[in-house]
């Protein structure tokens, strides 16, 4: 199944994040497309905050991982943008944990490594419109 919204704001964006994470249960893995200044560590910031947790969300871009913990188990949100080939992704366990959400950006290296139920969301920058964004979200039906 696929759905598309429009936010208009990075607060939009974060409370659409927000919304969709009421609807999650754990396992989850979900994998964020989109180029830089998409929108994808602005959503993070609100499924993080849906998820129950008050951490501070930033991009793991130089450490490939952050933790956080929401109510419902473990969150970590992986930053791929750095990693050059598949090999550097060996020791990634994803969705090993039942009680836990997974978060990818940049996912493109590691498909294979994703579960068949892998929430897939795609941002793109919406032409003149500079804080506009098209959210696509595909997911299989339970």
């Amino acid at each position: 199944m696929t759905t598309s919204v429009t936010t208009h704001s990075p607060d939009e964006t974060a409370a659409f994040a927000e919304s969709m994470a009421s609807a999650l249960q754990t396992p989850a893995t979900i994998a964020l497309y989109g180029d830089l200044g998409s929108g994808k560590t602005c959503f993070v910031k609100g499924l993080v905050r849906g998820l129950g947790s008050e951490d501070l969300v930033t991009s793991p871009t130089f450490t490939l991982v952050h933790h956080y913990a929401g109510m419902a188990g473990r969150i970590r949100h992986f930053d791929l943008y750095r990693i050059r080939s598949a090999g550097e992704l060996d020791d990634l366990e994803v969705g090993a944990d039942p009680n836990e959400v997974v978060v990818v950006e940049w996912p493109e290296l590691m498909e294979k490594l994703l579960p068949d139920n892998a929430i897939r969301i795609k941002f793109e920058l919406v032409p003149e419109k500079m804080e506009e964004r098209k959210i696509t979200v595909e997911f299989k039906d339970s």
